[in-house]
């Protein structure tokens, strides 16, 4: 195990508390206009289809069991979220927990949020702030190597 986290995911890590505290760092996705429920189920077979996700389980307990069925009939606002694991590095061997979430904002836009939580994050490659090559030239190895 290196910095908590094994080669073969442990359940023990992604369900810990531990790893899910702090912020949590975000890719967020906007398709304009809401409502167009097609587009996010592909959005989430892409998901379902790339190597480097694992997941889409109703909660963390659900770690490495079937993914939630599509496609999914979203509300006209609502908010879903689905839990599961990315890959970094283009690697499968170093693994992260993640949540995904669809947020629907009536009249607006529909958005897919892939989130990483720091706690975890940290855990895998340590960093220091301000994010710089200077202050983590030993993460920058970590990743590297």
């Amino acid at each position: 195990m290196q910095n908590g986290i094994d080669d073969k995911w442990d359940y023990d890590f992604y369900n810990n508390p531990d790893s899910w505290i702090a912020g949590f760092y975000e890719l967020s996705i906007e398709y304009h206009l809401a409502g167009n429920d097609k587009r996010l189920n592909d959005a989430l077979v892409a998901l379902t289809e790339n190597h480097y996700f694992k997941g889409l389980w109703k909660g963390k307990r659900g770690f490495q069991k079937p993914p939630v069925s599509l496609p999914i009939a979203f509300e006209e606002v609502s908010v879903r979220s689905f839990y599961g694991t990315i890959s970094l590095l283009y690697s499968t061997k170093k693994e992260l927990p993640c949540l995904e979430t669809i947020t629907r904002i009536n009249g607006k836009s529909d958005w897919l949020d892939i989130s990483i939580p720091q706690a975890a994050l940290e855990k895998a490659f340590p960093y220091r702030y301000p994010l710089t090559t200077d202050k983590n030239k030993q993460s920058m190895k970590h990743m590297n190597g």
